[in-house]
């Protein structure tokens, strides 16, 4: 076959709460496959291993059973395979390097047309020449410079389809946790669900809304209770987006993880009338400051396993009860089904309180199969549930100043 009648070999992504991984390649050709006389071994991706194939009309990895012009090979991505994200270095001083997704196709048999043609194989591999990610792609990237510094803060936004400037439409704030810090923008969107949920086409339909994610180059809060000048640089870069934008200053909405987390409790101790309601992940803060937002609205998620989020919110918690504050507590079992955790939310909101500090319960937020488990699991695995729970995303964009 002359490999001329192929097109593009594209790399499809998709974001987990683990992370973004490489979930198929599609290879399209410039003629109509006949999805019917495919197999998977058709075709070879070196390096990874493929778990089903198909024809479409688009560049999409959902089994449609249409005729068209691409062949979608879907990829197993279970564990680490497909990751696009590596570590460089360890602690606090360890980084996230996060590359395009490669993918090297061969066809290795004879396929037809749906006129019936034949198109021969080839040995010789195809790299991709396009990469898709349904979720990231919807992101635009931009530059903030900070005035009166010689600073910028690179950030992605998301901004709703069918933007009108004539209605008012809520932001999303994104804070990722430490181990996203990197250079590439990609990143506050490639290490979980914690941007990318809230711009979800079915979330859209619910609750239609900016989302605004930074990328920090460097951990800018730490267990010290020390942020950096970038918690002041993030509260700039949202009065800049709600200038150029149409949006509810009545509804601007913080979320993050672990120093995402501990980031927006000082924005709050700082900036009390920013935000409408917090989804707090897997962090902590100085429980002798914390008393002063006790009438925040604000949801607390951690781990019951995880040994520095679990105590010290929870002296957080008791910081606020002292100060005046009503705290309604409850904890999930991080198996049960989303309708079931509705259940359970729902219960704890009939309390009216504005500030919940919950956990999952035990051991449940750790994966089945894992023998032994330890904090530093607890921690990361609280926000690749926590993202994951309806009611919770629900409650927040209900929340109001």
């Amino acid at each position: 076959m002359d490999k001329n009648l192929i097109r593009n070999v594209i790399a499809i992504t998709d974001i987990f709460g683990e992370g973004q991984k490489c979930t198929a390649a599609a290879i399209e050709y410039n003629t109509v496959i006949d999805g019917t006389s495919l197999n998977i071994n058709d075709f070879e991706v070196e390096g990874r291993t493929i778990t089903s194939v198909y024809t479409n009309d688009v560049p999409v990895h959902e089994n449609y059973g249409k005729n068209g012009k691409f062949v979608i090979l879907e990829l197993d991505s279970e564990g680490t395979a497909g990751a696009v994200r590596e570590m460089s270095g360890h602690g606090p001083h360890g980084r996230s390097v996060f590359h395009e997704a490669v993918v090297r196709v061969t066809q290795k048999r004879d396929i037809r047309t749906a006129t019936g043609e034949i198109c021969t194989g080839f040995n010789e591999a195809m790299e991709n020449n396009k990469t898709m990610d349904a979720q990231a792609d919807k992101f635009g990237e931009f530059s903030f410079h900070v005035p009166g510094t010689d600073r910028k803060m690179n950030y992605r936004l998301y901004v709703p389809e069918d933007y009108n400037p004539l209605e008012k439409y809520p932001l999303v704030l994104f804070i990722h946790d430490a181990g996203a810090c990197a250079d590439e923008t990609i990143a506050p969107l490639a290490q979980g669900m914690g941007a990318v949920i809230w711009s979800a086409q079915e979330e859209q339909k619910k609750h239609k809304c900016f989302v605004l994610a930074p990328c920090y180059p460097f951990v800018c809060a730490n267990d010290d209770f020390e942020v950096t000048p970038e918690a002041e640089y993030t509260v700039k870069l949202i009065k800049e987006i709600t200038y150029k934008y149409s949006i509810d200053k009545n509804r601007i909405y913080g979320t993050g993880q672990s120093m995402g987390c501990m980031m927006l409790c000082e924005m709050n101790i700082r900036y009390p009338d920013l935000f409408a309601g917090c989804l707090l992940v897997a962090g902590q803060w100085n429980p002798e400051t914390m008393g002063v937002c006790k009438d925040k609205n604000c949801w607390i998620i951690v781990s019951q396993g995880d040994k520095k989020a679990f105590p010290i919110m929870d002296a957080c918690m008791k910081s606020m009860e002292k100060a005046g504050g009503k705290v309604t507590r409850g904890a999930f079992n991080a198996k049960a089904s989303d309708e079931e955790l509705r259940a359970v939310i729902e219960k704890l909101e009939s309390d009216g309180n504005n500030m919940y500090f919950t956990w999952f319960e035990g051991e449940s937020v750790i994966p089945e199969g894992v023998i032994k488990s330890d904090s530093g699991m607890h921690h990361v695995m609280t926000w690749v549930r926590a993202y994951d729970i309806t009611a919770l995303r629900d409650w927040l964009l209900k929340q109001s100043l």
